[in-house]
């Protein structure tokens, strides 16, 4: 309460920093206890695990036009979280297949208010973990909807394969990282 600042989706972890840095008081004895923070601040280094994981994932999947990750936004997070950032996709992707076969269901009912909504969820939680192209194929959906753009019913399923499809090639590409 009383704090004023606003963080915008995705998350940045500089600026969380610097408004955590901001509205904790100077003498906070967890910040004294313990070291929460640097690993945020530099962000010029990164860790064995970071490196690895953003090699990895950047050259196992080059043939398609569509980027498949945002790789600040995971040397972010795998910065900060090491492998669980792994945990992490899995996690999304245990959720998200559901949600997929939802989307369909629901699309199949024409009701696209809960279309939208689903759709904007899982763009932002896929944006959030840095999987770019899932985020951005949700995003059109979802737009599509806003927009009023759904008298072609065709258009629809051809937005939600296209995130079946890049929900697929992500999921496999990091599963192969994996083993």
């Amino acid at each position: 309460s009383g704090m004023d600042d606003y963080i915008s989706k995705p998350i940045d972890s500089e600026h969380l920093l610097q408004l955590i840095e901001k509205w904790l008081p100077q003498d906070n004895a967890l910040q004294k206890k313990t070291n929460i923070f640097p690993i945020l601040k530099d962000t010029d280094k990164k860790s064995d695990d970071t490196e690895k994981t953003l090699a990895n994932i950047t050259r196992a999947d080059n043939n398609e036009d569509m980027v498949l990750f945002n790789e600040a936004t995971i040397h972010s997070l795998t910065e900060l979280l090491g492998n669980e950032w792994h945990t992490l996709t899995d996690d999304f992707f245990s959720t998200t297949e559901k949600e997929l076969h939802e989307l369909k269901s629901l699309l199949d009912k024409e009701d696209l208010t809960s279309v939208r909504k689903l759709a904007h969820r899982i763009k932002g939680s896929s944006g959030n973990i840095g999987l770019a192209a899932i985020s951005s194929c949700s995003h059109q959906l979802e737009n599509t909807i806003a927009n009023g753009e759904t008298s072609d019913k065709e258009v629809l399923y051809r937005l939600l394969k296209d995130i079946q499809q890049q929900f697929t090639r992500t999921r496999n590409v990091l599963a192969s990282q994996q083993t």
